[in-house]
């Protein structure tokens, strides 16, 4: 009896293990398929996607700990990475908790996002505890960078229609953002490169090698800057620590991918400048990879047949081939041929243009720009070229100093003159062709300076190496508008840390607060720097754990190279080149980026020395057990939430706005963070409410504007809308109160004025209509502080901002108003301006009015100067200059009335009008005598132009070297004809 139930209970326990064994395959599959599918979802950079992968990974993790307690086993946590996991979820909970958010919802968004991926880098450690485990997880993110890499090559070729797939001439794949999968496919090239060296098997190893070689094709044809800087760098290091055999094995394999890429280099290139794919391109690739196959296994063969004694044969091959390497570079370099822009096959206006930039030029110098053409145009009215130089100073502001174009057919050597400036410090030269039925061959060109000594050769184009190409790698400086822009969002996210030192402002920080910060104008939702944008939400906190993790991860490779540890070596190669690449830009946004990285850190052979500080903590399953379920529970409620605001949004855009409140108000229960659910749900009831006068929907949804302000605290559409609703119900004093702060919160966004404004002028709109002249005087009045307002910016800011048309119209309809408010005949034809304009504003302080701009900006002798009396046109005899408005609008024929004003101390005989449009007859009217200071003047346009695109030019003539005053302009509508 005693013997059966003992193998009873053996056949149990048996039962039991491999029960539990396929629970572990399951959960693993899972995992892998978890690791496998990010990248397709757009890198799960948005917010369906994201919250539906972690409900996949908190189920999974969910399973993995009743896994654990089938096994009787608990949750270790034995090693440094462990512990900078958790405190990184610690470091985007103390904002919330402690009140100190941005935007409430986004920093709930990154906590769950650093929850999860830490719950997944905790699995993976914990199943991948062998070689071969580890070996799965490499294969499934290498199968995933590879079909990736394919999506992006298939759409390039054309044969699928795949939404942003390819961005200009740039791959960009599922990310939908090239640079991302530039590092992407640069991170996985790495692990593929570690598959084949710790691969056995020759088929293993001659696919991981073609794997490697479609993910670095990819890699190039994203044309990412950064990446292309840091991969040679990594790749150095990469055979700097790597054991001998291993290094020649990857050098070796470096030059066989690299061979076939430069080849097909410049045909394939222009394939993906075509506008539409090409079959073409699959050709080109075919070839590339049949090149490939052939170096690959010819080297293969030849170090097979090599013992390691003679290794130094390899030794000699690959000095062999990097130097001529090297001689093929500089071969490509110095082979050039004329630069050919041919638009002559063409109907429509085509730019084509290369620039070539000249750096370390001297300031107040003059230089002689040389070079041969030959130019032919079919219409004579049409310029075959045009050669354009401007000057780059410090801080990359450019000005036109040179402008040469192309007379009919012209050809020969050109000799074009260039004065730099006081601050200039670089060139850029723009060569262009734009007209059709043109052509240009520009065969050399060179910068000289007076004493006929060269300065630069410029050379314009390269035989072997595709211009795309050049001019991106001429972009890898940091001058260039990117590197610049970048600079200014780190300057700024440092006087952002400066205000949030300690614990940050929360998950999501930078795109609800920097507007406050920003030194210049910049619309950006990214810092484009994992470091910057983890000071500002996490604080010193969060910089001290990444900074931790690098050391500590740059420590580890220092001690794999040391014992020769080939998959570590390459596992933290891989994950420091995704860090390296997202201190150059916002990779790590994407939640697929970030779970790449933890699930590479989890593969990491971590060492007993290192596991040991701090020993190891083991708990129960229910410690993560119940606040995971409760994660699941509140996960869900986000995503139905998520999905009724989809359908409220559908639903509305429809026009059925009942069932679109109803959407709305299921979204705000199941998500009631989301300060945008609020806000919609909040107008829709207010909508309501006054067509049915309920007092009791207005106060709810003023309850729920001033929570959605409450959880985004710097959103100005909060405040505009909270504004609006105090405006519907006549709370003035409310409505000036909710949109004062905007322009302190966004100082530097032209719409934070327009929206003050525009509040201001709905007040004195309302009073004027209730017969209340006093207090409405007083409001438009107040709305004209705006421009005190953003001169105040300006004066503090780094580039000015410039207010819109629509703002500057509203400012000038209230300053004619407030001007003629007792003048019953003047007000008669207020509804009947057109356009209006008065010369006394200059908020950029560039002495230009604003939404003017300089004409014939050559004439160096002409200066304009902006004062309160109006903008004075200075100019020399003989000399024609002036200035010309934005475009507005005028109907086609259509009776008007020209009313200018010029100041008493005018030169009249020196003014001159014209009223231009951009379609249909170009001169609406000349108005070439100007006879009084107050004058007006009548015309009718034409029939054929369009509404919209019409400008106009004011000029002083040069008749004599006296000024022009302009105060006003005014253009009144008639009847139609």
């Amino acid at each position: 009896m005693g013997t059966k139930s003992a193998k009873k209970k053996d056949i149990n326990k048996t039962t039991n293990k491999n029960n539990h064994k396929t629970l572990q395959l399951v959960l693993f599959s899972l995992l892998c398929v978890l690791v496998f599918y990010p990248p397709f979802f757009r890198g799960l950079f948005f917010t369906g996607a994201i919250l539906g992968t972690h409900i996949f990974s908190l189920l999974l993790f969910i399973g993995f700990l009743v896994y654990k307690k089938l096994n009787n086993e608990k949750i270790v946590l034995n090693s440094i990475f462990d512990y900078i996991g958790l405190l990184l979820i610690v470091a985007y909970a103390l904002p919330i908790i402690f009140g100190q958010w941005g935007n409430l919802r986004d920093a709930i968004g990154e906590l769950l996002k650093y929850i999860n991926v830490f719950l997944v880098y905790l699995m993976i450690k914990d199943f991948t505890n062998d070689s071969k485990s580890r070996e799965v997880v490499l294969n499934v993110l290498v199968i995933s960078g590879v079909l990736v890499s394919l999506i992006g090559l298939v759409t390039a070729f054309g044969y699928l229609d795949l939404q942003d797939a390819v961005l200009g001439n740039r791959i960009a794949s599922t990310f939908q953002y090239p640079n991302t999968l530039a590092a992407f496919t640069m991170t996985l090239f790495f692990l593929t490169v570690c598959l084949i060296e710790k691969s056995d098997k020759a088929w293993q190893k001659g696919l991981y090698a073609t794997s490697g070689f479609i993910m670095l094709f990819t890699f190039i044809f994203t044309y990412s800057r950064g990446a292309w800087l840091l991969f040679p760098i990594f790749s150095l290091l990469c055979i700097l620590v790597l054991p001998s055999r291993a290094r020649v094995n990857t050098i070796l394999y470096f030059i066989t991918v690299t061979i076939p890429i430069i080849t097909i280099l410049q045909p394939f290139t222009n394939i993906l400048n075509n506008e539409e794919g090409t079959a073409r391109g699959l050709i080109f690739f075919a070839i590339a990879l049949g090149i490939f196959f052939i170096i690959y296994y010819a080297i293969e063969a030849v170090k097979n047949r090599i013992s390691s004694t003679h290794y130094k044969y390899i030794y000699s091959l690959i000095a062999s081939m990097a130097l001529l390497a090297i001689g093929l570079v500089v071969m490509a370099i110095n082979i050039t041929q004329p630069l050919v822009f041919d638009n002559m096959d063409i109907s429509e206006n085509k730019t084509r243009q290369i620039h070539r930039s000249i750096n370390d030029i001297n300031a107040n110098e003059t230089y002689i720009l040389k070079y041969e053409v030959e130019g032919a145009n079919s219409d004579e009215k049409q310029w075959p070229w045009r050669v354009r130089v401007f000057s780059v100073n410090d801080n990359n502001e450019r000005e036109l100093i040179s402008q040469r174009i192309g007379e009919n057919n012209e050809s020969g050597e050109i000799h074009q003159e260039i004065e730099t400036l006081q601050d200039t410090t670089g060139l850029i030269i723009y060569y262009t062709v734009y007209y059709p039925g043109t052509k240009a061959v520009f065969n050399q060109s060179a910068l000289y300076n007076l004493e006929e000594e060269k300065i630069s050769d410029i050379k314009l184009s390269y035989k072997y190496i595709p211009e795309s190409i050049v001019s991106r790698i001429n972009a890898i400086n940091l001058t260039e508008d990117s590197s610049s822009a970048r600079l200014t969002f780190y300057r700024d996210g440092l006087k952002f840390f400066k205000d949030y030192p300690i614990i940050g402002a929360g998950g999501g920080a930078w795109e609800s607060i920097y507007t406050k910060y920003q030194s210049e104008p910049y619309y950006t939702t990214e810092a484009h720097n994992y470091i910057i944008q983890t000071m500002v939400e996490t604080g010193s906190l969060g910089l001290l754990l990444i900074s931790l993790l690098l050391i500590l991860l740059l420590y580890m490779l220092w001690r794999a190279a040391v014992k020769k540890n080939i998959f570590n070596i390459f596992i933290i190669l891989a994950i420091l080149s995704l860090y390296g690449h997202s201190i150059l830009d916002f990779n790590f946004s994407y939640l697929s980026i970030l779970l790449t990285a933890w699930v590479l850190i989890g593969l990491v052979n971590v060492d007993s020395n290192i596991s040991s500080i701090p020993k190891a903590i083991r708990l129960p399953v229910y410690v993560f057990a119940i606040p995971s379920v409760a994660l699941l529970i509140f996960t869900m409620s986000l995503y139905s939430g998520y999905r009724n605001g989809q359908l409220a949004v559908n639903t509305i855009n429809g026009g059925n706005v009942l069932e679109a409140r109803d959407y709305f108000e299921k979204a705000v229960k199941r998500d009631p963070y989301k300060e945008t659910y609020r806000s919609d749900y909040a107008n829709i009831i207010t909508s309501i409410a006054s067509k049915e006068g309920n007092n009791t929907l207005i106060k709810e949804a003023e309850v729920h504007h001033l929570k959605a302000l409450k959880h985004s605290p710097y959103n100005v559409a909060m405040y505009s809308r909270l504004a609006n609703l105090y405006l519907v119900t006549a709370e003035f004093d409310k409505a000036i109160e909710a949109i004062s702060p905007v322009t302190d919160i966004a100082p530097l966004r032209a719409s934070s004025y327009q929206e003050k404004l525009k509040t201001y002028m709905t007040i004195g709109n309302h009073y004027l209509q209730s017969g209340n002249n006093e207090k409405a005087i007083k409001n438009l009045q107040s709305s004209l502080d705006v421009i005190d307002e953003v001169k105040a910016a300006n004066k503090v800011a780094a580039e000015p901002i410039t207010l819109s048309d629509d703002t500057m119209n509203l400012i000038n309809r209230t300053k004619f108003y407030l001007k003629h408010h007792d003048d019953i005949e003047k007000l008669k034809h207020f509804n009947d301006i057109a356009y209006i304009n008065y010369f006394d504003i200059d908020t950029d302080f560039n002495n230009i009015p604003d939404t003017w701009r300089l004409w014939r900006s050559s004439n160096k002798e002409q200066s304009i100067e902006t004062g309160n009396e109006g903008v004075i046109i200075d100019n020399t005899k003989d000399n024609r200059g002036g200035i010309f408005s934005n475009n507005f609008t005028l109907q086609p024929n259509t009776d008007y009335t020209v009313e200018l004003e010029l100041d008493n101390s005018s030169a009249l005989e020196n003014a001159r009008v014209y009223v231009i449009s951009r379609t249909g007859k170009y001169q609406q009217h000349r108005q070439d005598t100007i006879e009084d200071y107050t004058s007006s003047f009548q015309f009718t346009t034409t029939a054929d132009i369009e509404a919209g695109g019409q400008y106009i030019i004011i000029e002083h003539k040069g008749v004599t070297s006296e000024p022009i005053i302009i105060n006003s302009i005014q253009i009144l509508q008639q009847d139609y004809k």
